[in-house]
């Protein structure tokens, strides 16, 4: 469907499109849309749709989705949704006057975490960032989405990559009888466990909770977990409120576990700020950093196993500051900043 566009040549869009929301951005306005995924077919009746409430067709779109993409033609096939694969070609087909360009969604939050100022960071760790330091996003949700951005020191920019690094084989040096025990009971669970199986929000907190609640003998709070998945409700929360607001032993059942997460999290956070040498910051965002990563923080031995005092390069990785990302649009700040690049 071709239209006359009343709005001028930067007229840009920038979308994230997730299993059960769609945010848009544009140039125009400073309100970001919002769309349920499943109100539509596809992606084609959603734009159908957006194109039709704003009245025009921007000169770009930029889509980031949560699903591999294909390095070469930009296809996307989202991971959480029923959805045919979106092609950026076919798109454009489509609707001929506009470009539309594809990024996967840890892509889309890298380049939204170089647009954010401090007042949609809450600091985890104190450090010092190096000026373009390498920056490295983590984002332990229902998966675990890693995403880093590089400085290019000859075009003198960022230059954003994502990566499937939560697939990678979990491994750790256990520090106590509790994490040893959680080790083992993942990998005979999973023979192929992964960083997400071991932390992320819709496994890796369960994994670790089922664990610790059979090795812990906390009844309790068992039960309270119990009631929590049947209502459908994180189990992280119910975790927080028996730590901060619960008593004798049902609280110290809760820390326990909380503070397995918080150790494994340092360390695995540790590792992959040694593996891109993010001396610019560390960005945690998802459900579970911003449902935990406070406490983690404060509580729990997170940022002491981030260090690693005495290790080779513990000098470096104490400088290195942890970042909360607040701000619940920041994929689709960054893909609007990447239609706008575009």
């Amino acid at each position: 469907m071709t239209q006359s566009n009343p709005f001028p040549d930067n007229f840009v869009t920038g979308m994230d499109v997730g299993g059960t929301k769609v945010h848009v951005a544009d140039t125009r306005s400073s309100t970001v849309q919002r769309y349920k995924t499943s109100d539509y077919p596809d992606m084609y009746t959603l734009l159908d749709d957006y194109f039709a409430k704003i009245g025009a067709q921007p000169t770009h779109v930029a889509v980031a989705m949560a699903g591999p993409r294909n390095d070469e033609t930009g296809v996307i096939k989202m991971t959480n949704t029923p959805w045919p694969a979106f092609d950026p070609q076919e798109a454009h087909k489509r609707y001929p006057n506009i470009t539309f360009s594809t990024a996967n969604d840890m892509f889309a939050m890298t380049a939204g975490a170089l647009q954010e100022s401090t007042i949609n960071l809450q600091q985890l760790k104190p450090g010092t960032p190096v000026v373009n330091g390498a920056k490295l996003v983590v984002a332990p949700g229902t998966g675990l989405g890693i995403g880093a951005a590089v400085w290019d020191q000859y075009a003198k920019r960022y230059t954003c990559i994502a990566s499937e690094g939560g697939h990678t084989s979990f491994h750790l040096q256990p520090r106590n009888k509790l994490e040893a025990g959680y080790v083992d009971y993942l990998h005979k669970k999973h023979p192929h466990a992964s960083l997400e199986l071991a932390i992320a929000g819709k496994y890796g907190v369960d994994n670790l909770v089922d664990y610790c609640l059979e090795a812990l003998q906390a009844t309790e709070l068992q039960q309270a977990i119990q009631r929590a998945r049947q209502a459908e409700r994180p189990t992280g929360a119910v975790l927080l409120e028996f730590a901060t607001e619960g008593k004798n032993d049902t609280q110290k059942a809760a820390h326990d576990i909380l503070e397995c997460l918080g150790g494994i999290m340092g360390t695995i956070l540790s590792d992959l700020a040694l593996h891109y040498k993010a001396t610019g910051g560390i960005y945690l965002a998802g459900s579970v950093g911003l449902g935990l990563g406070e406490y983690l923080a404060e509580k729990t031995s997170m940022n002491e196993r981030f260090v690693r005092t005495g290790s080779v390069h513990h000098d470096m990785v104490q400088k290195m500051p942890i970042y909360l990302l607040i701000n619940p649009n920041i994929a689709v700040v960054g893909a609007l900043s990447l239609a706008k690049q575009a």
